[in-house]
């Protein structure tokens, strides 16, 4: 692909706004409608997350053991970290009648009233997160990490791997195109390359766990470090229990049933903060053999 074109959908969500505000107040407010519906597909996608835990935790340990999980004190910690005192909740109309007043006024206006919704959303994307992570770390904590394990399984055959074949048989490019606007919807900071094999995704910060760590979700252990299963943790030490499902979703099932991850997925070792890579190869099947070996003996491609 060309190298302008990369660069392009590696752009943040902020930088697309500003550029269609040169299009004309039509093109600005379908551009923000794009973009909100990135943020509500991964705040949705939480939300499904974090009901099939439930449902998990119900069968399991029945409707006391769920009331066990929902308790209110992990919730609050959580919310405190968010920033919800400073979340701004959407104007009657919404953040769309509110960014159609502004660009209406000129394009400061305009990027004003995009960095209030954005702020917003993205508050309550990180309470959606770690909302999943305080059900995930209940779950370690009750039924250990082979429980944590099949908990991810089951969420991962309820969700997220229902989509695998339809993505993995699609074009390349076409795959690229839709990770990128879904990591950039994660609120993560991504620069894309290409060599004949791959993408390579770069998303610095990631969206999800490492944003985690920065807002420190698990200093006081409100939210668990998994440290005792090499298949949730790629034998890299103490891991953010949301970062396990990557081992589980995207290495541990997706090898099970074509061999290969899906995608290969290199995140920072233990509770790294540091690059997080999505490597989307051209031919699925032909995913290095390396990078399934992660699972059991660690590091291996960076």
């Amino acid at each position: 692909m060309d190298p302008d074109e990369l660069a392009a959908l590696a752009r943040t969500p902020r930088e697309r706004f500003a550029d269609s505000l040169a299009d004309g107040p039509d093109a600005a407010l379908a551009t923000f409608a794009s973009l909100v519906r990135r943020f509500d597909g991964f705040v949705d996608g939480f939300g499904q997350f974090a009901a099939c835990l439930q449902a998990w935790i119900l069968e399991r340990h029945g409707r006391d053991g769920l009331a066990a999980a929902n308790v209110v004190g992990p919730v609050l910690a959580c919310a405190r970290r968010c920033g919800i005192t400073d979340h701004e909740p959407a104007p009657a109309g919404g953040w769309a009648a509110l960014i159609e007043d502004a660009v209406a006024h000129g394009t400061d206006a305009a990027l004003d009233a995009y960095d209030r919704a954005e702020a917003s959303i993205r508050i309550e994307h990180d309470l959606a997160l770690d909302l999943v992570g305080v059900l995930l770390s209940h779950i370690y904590r009750t039924d250990g990490a082979e429980g944590l394990r099949e908990a991810i399984e089951d969420v991962g055959d309820r969700t997220l791997l229902a989509w695998m074949p339809h993505d993995a048989d699609r074009p390349a490019e076409v795959r690229l195109r839709q990770w990128a606007a879904m990591l950039t919807g994660n609120f993560a900071s991504i620069t894309i390359t290409e060599d004949d094999a791959a993408f390579t995704i770069t998303q610095d910060p990631c969206g999800t766990c490492t944003r985690q760590v920065q807002r420190g979700c698990y200093d006081d252990g409100t939210l668990a470090l998994v440290g005792d299963d090499p298949l949730l943790t790629f034998g890299a030490g103490p891991t953010p229990v949301y970062r396990t499902h990557v081992a589980v979703m995207h290495y541990l099932m997706p090898i099970e049933r074509t061999g290969v991850p899906w995608p290969a997925i290199r995140c920072p070792d233990g509770a790294g903060t540091g690059p997080c890579r999505v490597v989307l190869y051209k031919d699925p099947a032909a995913t290095p053999p390396e990078w399934a070996a992660r699972l059991q003996v660690g590091p291996g491609p960076t």
